[in-house]
């Protein structure tokens, strides 16, 4: 009877590890690929900031960074926060 406990404790400790991994794995892919969407919004939301003087908004562009910073690596948060410097350092010339 013990050592049915035992193996049941021990397999639903895997099980929630491994189910913890899946889901943190895939809140790194969807951070990822929000980010590529929003830099790619930005970029185009800029060269019409430049050319017909719209406003960027840039409430998506901080959420997708933002959940970055919270579910990605160390390298790809680097990447990020190197990007959004990038963009903040040369908005002002567009805008």
């Amino acid at each position: 009877m013990a050592a049915a406990l035992v193996g049941v404790l021990a397999g639903s400790l895997l099980t929630s590890r491994a189910n913890r991994m899946h889901w943190s794995r895939d809140k790194q892919v969807e951070a990822c690929a929000a980010i590529v969407a929003e830099s790619t919004r930005i970029q185009l939301a800029l060269r019409r900031a430049w050319r017909h003087g719209e406003p960027v908004d840039w409430v998506p562009w901080n959420v997708a960074l933002g959940t970055i910073w919270l579910v990605g690596g160390p390298a790809t948060v680097a990447a990020a926060a190197a990007m959004d410097q990038v963009f903040w350092d040369h908005s002002e010339q567009f805008i």
